[in-house]
């Protein structure tokens, strides 16, 4: 690491605007992944969300948790999925164990079973012609 880098990686306030921005980006991409999840029918859509929740889940597995979430836990100390952690513990929902990489992989892979669940679907309407152009068609 050169002086450049570790002088302002020594400042507080850096660091925690890399932490934010790293939070931001895992917020803002799961947001949008549970956004095409509802709203779209497209199969090229949910396909490319599966292959990321994919490449997601064997992340999780090889690193024992999630790349953003190992990148928010070095610069923030916190992560959302810690924070979502103690909230279940708090509320006693669906809390068995202090693991996070034990309920980020639980959350992807719940997520990759809808979406596949979706795409069947979607490909049973077609297959029957049910499904045209977006609109379910009753005749």
């Amino acid at each position: 690491m050169n002086i450049i880098r570790s002088t302002i990686l020594q400042m507080p306030c850096i660091k925690t605007f890399i932490g934010a921005y790293y939070a931001t980006c895992h917020s803002i991409l799961v947001h949008l992944i549970i956004f095409v999840l509802l709203f779209s029918s497209d199969i090229i859509y949910l396909s490319c969300i599966f292959n990321l929740l994919a490449v997601d889940a064997i992340s999780i597995v090889i690193l024992h948790d999630c790349p953003l979430t190992i990148l928010e836990q070095k610069y923030l100390k916190s992560s959302m999925a810690k924070i979502r952690n103690k909230v279940f513990k708090k509320a006693k929902i669906a809390f068995k164990c202090n693991h996070q990489y034990e309920s980020s992989l639980e959350a992807v892979l719940n997520l990759l079973t809808l979406i596949g669940i979706k795409i069947g679907y979607v490909i049973m309407l077609k297959m029957y012609n049910l499904y045209k152009t977006g609109h379910l068609c009753i005749n």
